[in-house]
C-alpha cells in the first residue's frame, strides 16, 4: 500500500494523463467509521489489525491498475484510472459492502462491527486538478459521515 506522498505525486501524473488523452479518472476517499472507538475500546494493536485488514480487503477488490494509498490516520484513497463517475460509484458501493460484510458483528473476526464511508470525485466531471479532486472527494466524504456513515456520496448536495 502506498503512502500519501507517493499518492499525491501519482494523482498529479494521472490527472495530466487523463487530460492529455481525454480519459476519465476517479478518486475514492475512504474513512473508517468510528475508528477512534476501536482504538479506545480494543487498543491500538487491534486498531492496527483493523487498518491492515481493511487495506487488504480494499486491495483485493480493485483492479491491478488502481492505486490504493493510506492518506492518513484511518483514511484511505483509491485512484481509478479510466473509470467514469457512475462506475466509480459502483466500485465504491462494492467496497463499502465488502467491508460491512466482513466486519459484521458478531461474526466479525475481531468481534466488532466496522463500516466505511466514501466520497467520490471524477475528472473531468467534478474537477480539473489534483487538488480540486481531493477537495471534492473530501467534501463528499464529510457529507457521507454527517449523513449517518456507512454510505457512498458521489454528488454534492
Amino acid at each position: 500500500i502506498f503512502n500519501r506522498r507517493y499518492f499525491n505525486q501519482r494523482l498529479k501524473m494521472e490527472v495530466k494523463r487523463a487530460e492529455r488523452y481525454k480519459r476519465n479518472l476517479s478518486l475514492l476517499m475512504i474513512d473508517i467509521d468510528d475508528f477512534k472507538q476501536v482504538n479506545d475500546q480494543y487498543g491500538h494493536l487491534k486498531g492496527d489489525e483493523v487498518l491492515s485488514t481493511i487495506a487488504k480487503l480494499l486491495q483485493a477488490n480493485i483492479r491491478k491498475a488502481d492505486i490504493l494509498a493510506r492518506f492518513g490516520g484511518e483514511e484511505f484513497v483509491i485512484l481509478l484510472p479510466e473509470i467514469d463517475a457512475q462506475n466509480a460509484s459502483v466500485v465504491a458501493e462494492k467496497l463499502r459492502h465488502q467491508i460491512e460484510k466482513y466486519f459484521k458483528h458478531p461474526e466479525s473476526p475481531i468481534g466488532v462491527s466496522i463500516s466505511i464511508s466514501l466520497g467520490v470525485a471524477n475528472f473531468p466531471a467534478d474537477a480539473y486538478s489534483a487538488e480540486k479532486m481531493i477537495e471534492v472527494a473530501d467534501h463528499r466524504l464529510y457529507i457521507a459521515k454527517k449523513s449517518g456513515k456507512n454510505q457512498v456520496v458521489a454528488i454534492s448536495e
